[in-house]
């Protein structure tokens, strides 16, 4: 973002969107699916998973067991966090 990053919003067929309503393991599954595909979808290349709030510990997770079972790699984590500007009136 400050590099001159832009971040899309729009969600991409080899994307995760994690919540905090399953466990890593459960997501790990799904990744390792993308990876390998099947006879309807073709495997994937790369696999990006998110997170918003609470969940980014579950994403972390997912990928951090996909990465310890030999499944992928990590290769680019973000963080970001906002804060509420004080608007004077």
């Amino acid at each position: 973002m400050g590099s001159g990053e832009e971040v899309s919003q729009e969600r991409t067929e080899n994307s995760i969107q994690v919540s905090m309503t399953k466990k890593p393991t459960f997501y790990a599954r799904i990744g390792k699916r993308m990876f390998t595909g099947n006879e309807e979808k073709n495997p994937f290349d790369e696999v990006i998973i998110t997170g918003l709030g609470s969940a980014t510990k579950i994403a972390i997770g997912a990928a951090s067991i996909m990465e310890k079972e030999d499944i992928g790699c990590i290769y680019h984590s973000m963080i970001c966090n906002c804060t509420k500007r004080k608007i004077k009136r």
